[in-house]
């Protein structure tokens, strides 16, 4: 006798990787570290592969690699797998984005010569990074990313059972 049943709701996705795809931040990333050097990566048919070219007449934010890295990593450690499965109210989301804009301009403004951030690029810097952390995550705001993975799990439940003496594997009856 075999019973199952199935139970799938994938109203929004159809891949097995839909809560991957959900959850992948690493583009978003990717894309602003382009941004903030004034890069492009252009598809090259001839060697199959993307290459990273400058954008003619746009200004990197900051003119030393110890600048980006270290504003990446501060984007990084509110932009990543993990945050985005929190869940916040209304005030907790505020104080984070409040205590988030408050570290990032103090970095910046304390370590500007070190970055080599220029006066008309800090702004920009802190624009840049809470406008793009503030609508991340909003996807925290009461729960909500989490119970939109409702959408795309999918649950089966298998049972077998076994009537009359038939012999396992060493010759005995079951």
């Amino acid at each position: 006798m075999n019973n199952q049943a199935e139970i799938s709701n994938n109203q929004y996705y159809t891949s097995t990787t839909a809560l991957q795809i959900r959850l992948e931040v690493e583009a978003l990333l990717k894309n602003l570290e382009l941004d903030v050097r004034a890069e492009q990566e252009i598809y090259d048919s001839e060697k199959d592969i993307y290459i990273k070219k400058k954008i003619p007449g746009v200004e990197p934010l900051f003119s030393k690699e110890v600048g980006v890295r270290n504003y990446m990593r501060f984007i990084r450690s509110l932009l990543n797998t993990q945050v985005v499965q929190g869940n916040l109210d209304e005030d907790s989301y505020a104080d984070v984005l409040s205590a988030a804009h408050k570290s990032l301009a103090k970095e910046l403004m304390l370590n500007c010569y070190e970055y080599g951030l220029k006066k008309n690029n800090y702004v920009p810097a802190v624009k840049t990074a809470m406008l793009t952390i503030r609508l991340f995550l909003t996807r925290l705001l009461n729960n909500e990313e989490r119970k939109s993975y409702a959408a795309t799990f999918k649950h089966v439940e298998s049972s077998e059972t076994k009537l009359g003496g038939g012999r396992n594997m060493f010759g005995l009856r079951n």
